[in-house]
């Protein structure tokens, strides 16, 4: 029994220790185009920098412009310091590693992707991507948070393929040729629960959403969020898009813990069922009330026809890239 005890101490002390050697040996590395932020930098170009860092390490990225793409292949964070602008030629930022923290950044005029995720568990906040074919692209990425992001004037805002279970929330997706486009993903387009906000002088506690500028945004009860919902590719529904963009909205307290996956209580009507569309987890939410039925019929209808029109212009463009 005594060392059966002793061995579960040095067990404990040898965890600790290891604990103590990650943390002690995590660094942080400088990047600056022309040293004019911080001449003491170590790198004039981010992806030296990733190259060089270990799982676990940080990159603060000082301002500037950054002409690469940039390919975080280990654990890292990857810092914007008064938000420099990368412009890639392909991918602005390629995250094939779990667990990255991006944040920060401009991301703009990328043949492909501002950000592609292509892994789980990465946490990627308050950017700016615009001018790309796609704004962020997750392409079979899971558990991921994507939250404060400004997505702008890009062929896609969101581009997602077989890429489910990501929080999306309290981003701006504004004037995109098309929103969103979602195949074979379930997603939760909401905060993990309810926030504590304070909207036009108002405090309120809710889920919130996403900001969509072809949303048609009716909000009767002046609580911030539209009153119907905001369908996505007939695969999942933001159930409580925001009225404005996300800057209007001060955040007073949001959920300390980040729930497991699961499936819940839904209070609006699914779209689809089956082979990965439809029937997107929600939680049991304290919902906007409905202003009357004639305002929500005329509301789902123009949803689905905005829908009708986004399937219809994505068939145009397959069509064109068969003879291209």
């Amino acid at each position: 029994m005594l060392e059966r005890v002793l061995m579960k101490h040095i067990f404990f002390v040898i965890a600790l220790a290891l604990i103590f050697v990650n943390v002690a040996a995590a660094k942080t590395y400088c990047v600056d185009d022309d040293g004019s932020d911080c001449p003491t930098a170590d790198f004039v170009k981010i992806q030296d920098a990733v190259d060089a860092a270990s799982s676990g390490d940080e990159i603060l990225v000082y301002p500037g412009v950054y002409f690469e793409d940039v390919v975080l292949n280990k654990r890292l964070t990857l810092r914007g310091v008064d938000s420099p602008e990368i412009n890639g030629e392909r991918e602005g930022i390629r995250i094939q590693a779990a667990g990255c923290w991006v944040e920060g950044f401009r991301i703009n005029f990328c043949e492909l992707a501002g950000l592609s995720v292509e892994s789980e568990d990465n946490v990627i906040i308050r950017n700016i991507i615009e001018h790309n074919k796609y704004g962020i692209k997750l392409q079979r990425a899971s558990k991921n948070i994507i939250r404060e992001n400004k997505l702008m004037n890009n062929d896609y805002g969101l581009y997602l393929h077989e890429s489910s279970e990501n929080f999306i929330y309290l981003n701006d997706i504004i004037g995109n040729v098309d929103s969103v486009y979602s195949y074979k993903s379930q997603n939760w387009w909401h905060s993990q629960g309810r926030v504590s906000y304070v909207y036009n002088g108002k405090t309120f506690e809710n889920y919130l959403a996403n900001y969509w500028s072809d949303h048609k945004h009716v909000d009767l009860d002046g609580d911030g969020i539209c009153d119907y919902v905001y369908l996505i590719d007939g695969e999942d529904e933001d159930y409580f898009p925001l009225i404005m963009p996300f800057e209007n909205y001060e955040i007073l307290r949001t959920p300390e813990v980040m729930p497991s996956p699961a499936a819940g209580t839904q209070d609006a009507t699914t779209t689809g069922a089956g082979d990965g569309s439809g029937g997107a987890p929600a939680p049991t939410p304290t919902r906007t009330p409905a202003a009357d039925g004639a305002l929500l019929i005329f509301g789902f209808v123009s949803t689905l026809l905005m829908l009708k029109e986004k399937q219809r212009r994505r068939a145009t463009e397959e069509t064109r890239s068969l003879f291209d």
